[in-house]
C-alpha cells in the first residue's frame, strides 16, 4: 500500500487523540477504549485485500523475523503485507498506554486438507502474542507424468486410498516428498493446491528423487504456519474495551476440517476458535462457534462450541499431559474479542452447563466406540441438546473423484474411492527425515 494512503489512514485514526480533551480523560480507563477501537478499525481497513497466504501488518507494534533463506523482509509498518512463506516467527506488542501501542496482525492461510481441497483459514493475533513457524521448508522437485494415459493422485501411497484427482499425459506437479524405498511420491497439484501421492514410476523427475524428504505414508501435510508454536499473555487486559492477549483462528463454513499443529498439539477443526498459551502453564482452546478436537500425548477430547478444554504446556510450550475434558468457557472474558476482524460473522455461542456438557461427551463417546468418522452439523441448541449429528460415510469421506477417469498407479487399481485404513487419528510433525 502507497506510504501517502497509510499516512492518510493515520491522520483519519489519530484525530480524536490528538484533539483538546478534560483532564479525566487521560486516565488508562479513557485511553485504552480509544487504543482498541484505533487498532482494530486500521486493521479492517488495511487488511481488507490481503490475499492468501499472506500476512498483513494490522497495528503497531508487529515484530517479524524472516526465515533463515529469506534475506529481505518489508514488514515494519501498519499495511506492510507479506508472503508467509517468508516468515518464521511473528511478535506483536501489548497494550502500551503511554505511546498508544497494542499490536494486531492478521494472517490469511491456505491450509491443506485431507478429503477436500485447500481451504482459506483466518488468524487474528492480538496483543502480547508470539507465533513462531514450525514447519520445514521442504525440498522440491518437478514432477512431469510420463505416461500415455492418465495418473491417479491418492490419499495415501496405496492403490486402495480414495483417488483426489487424476493427471494428463505431460502434466507437471511439484515432488515435496518420498516413501523411504521410492516406490510413492507425494505431490502437490499447482493448479488446485491439493496434496496426494503418485506412483513413482510413472513420474519423471528433474532431479534425484534422493533429494526429496521421507515422509510416513499417512502423515498430515502442513503448509506454512499450519504448524506452529504459540505463546501469549494472560489476564493482561486493561480495560473492559480490550481482549486478553490471544489467537483467533476461523475456518471457513461447511466444508470439511482443518488440522492444526499447535505447540505440537493436534488441532482438528471446523469453528472459530480462541487460543491461549503460556510456557509451563496451559494451552486454553476455547470453541466460539462450530467444533474442534484436541488431541495430545494420545488422548482427544471434543470440544463444542461453549465450552474449552485446557492443555498442559512445558516450559519449551510442547504438551506435558493430556487435554482436560471440556468445561464452560466464561462469557466474560470473550466479550472483548476482535471477532469484527474475521472473515465470516460468528455469533459467540452462550456457555454450556455442566449437564449438557455431560450429555453431550456421552454422545461423542458412543460415537467413537463405534469406529465411525464424525462430521458434527450441531450439537446442541439453546433449549436442549440437538441429536443431529451426521457420521459421513466412504463415499462422502474418502476424498474419491468418481468421474475422473482410472488412471494408472503402475497396477490396476481395485477399490479406488475406498477410505484409506489408519485415519483415526493424526500424527504429529510434517514427516520423518533420512
Amino acid at each position: 500500500m502507497p506510504y501517502a494512503k497509510r499516512l492518510l489512514l493515520l491522520l483519519i485514526w489519530l484525530v480524536p487523540l490528538l484533539q483538546p480533551v478534560p483532564a479525566y480523560s487521560q486516565s488508562p480507563e479513557s485511553s485504552c477504549p480509544q487504543i482498541v477501537q484505533i487498532a482494530l478499525s486500521m486493521a479492517d481497513i488495511l487488511c481488507q485485500a490481503m490475499g492468501t497466504n499472506r500476512a498483513c501488518y494490522g497495528h503497531m507494534l508487529v515484530d517479524a523475523t524472516p526465515r533463515p533463506d529469506v534475506t529481505a523482509l518489508d514488514f515494519n509498518q501498519e499495511g506492510d503485507i507479506a508472503d508467509v512463506h517468508a516468515l518464521q516467527a511473528i511478535r506483536l506488542s501489548p497494550m502500551d498506554l503511554e505511546i498508544g501501542t497494542w499490536g494486531v496482525a492478521l494472517l490469511n492461510l491456505q491450509a491443506y486438507l485431507q478429503y477436500a481441497a485447500p481451504q482459506e483459514v483466518t488468524y487474528v493475533l492480538f496483543g502480547d502474542v508470539e507465533v513462531t513457524n514450525a514447519v520445514e521448508a521442504l525440498p522440491t522437485l518437478s514432477a512431469t507424468v510420463a505416461t500415455r494415459q492418465y495418473v491417479n493422485v491418492r490419499l495415501g501411497p496405496t492403490t486402495n486410498a480414495g483417488v483426489i484427482a487424476t493427471l494428463a499425459p505431460g502434466a507437471v506437479v511439484e515432488a515435496k516428498g518420498r516413501l523411504a524405498d521410492n516406490s510413492w511420491l507425494r505431490v502437490l497439484i499447482p493448479d488446485t493446491g491439493r496434496v496426494g501421492w503418485v506412483y513413482a514410476p510413472v513420474l519423471s523427475l528433474d532431479g534425484d528423487i534422493e533429494a526429496l524428504q521421507v515422509m510416513e505414508a499417512w502423515s498430515p501435510y502442513y503448509g506454512p504456519m499450519q504448524a506452529f508454536y504459540f505463546r501469549s499473555g494472560v489476564n493482561d487486559s486493561v480495560c473492559q474495551e480490550s481482549p486478553q492477549s490471544g489467537l483467533l483462528i476461523q475456518t471457513p463454513e461447511g466444508v470439511a476440517e482443518v488440522t492444526l499443529l499447535v505447540n505440537e498439539v493436534s488441532i482438528q477443526m471446523n469453528a472459530t476458535a480462541y487460543f491461549q498459551a503460556q510456557p509451563g502453564g496451559q494451552m486454553t482452546v476455547g470453541v466460539l462457534d462450530g467444533w474442534a478436537v484436541v488431541e495430545a500425548n494420545g488422548q482427544r477430547q471434543p470440544v463444542f462450541a461453549g465450552t474449552q478444554v485446557r492443555v498442559p504446556l512445558a516450559s519449551n510450550l510442547t504438551a506435558s499431559s493430556v487435554p482436560t475434558e471440556p468445561e464452560p468457557y466464561v462469557e466474560e472474558n470473550l466479550a472483548a474479542l476482535p471477532i469484527s476482524l474475521l472473515r465470516r460473522e460468528v455469533e459467540i455461542s452462550p456457555a454450556l452447563t455442566n449437564g449438557e456438557i455431560t450429555a453431550l461427551l456421552a454422545l461423542w463417546r458412543n460415537l467413537v466406540r463405534s469406529g465411525q468418522p464424525l462430521t458434527f452439523t450441531s450439537l446442541y441448541t439453546e433449549q436442549s441438546l440437538a441429536e443431529e449429528v451426521t457420521v459421513a460415510g466412504d463415499s462422502t469421506s474418502s476424498g474419491s473423484a468418481p468421474d475422473a477417469p482410472p488412471g494408472l498407479d503402475g497396477v490396476l487399481p481395485p477399490g479406488w474411492g475406498s477410505t484409506p485404513p489408519g485415519q483415526g487419528g493424526v500424527p504429529p510433525g510434517q514427516g520423518k527425515k533420512n
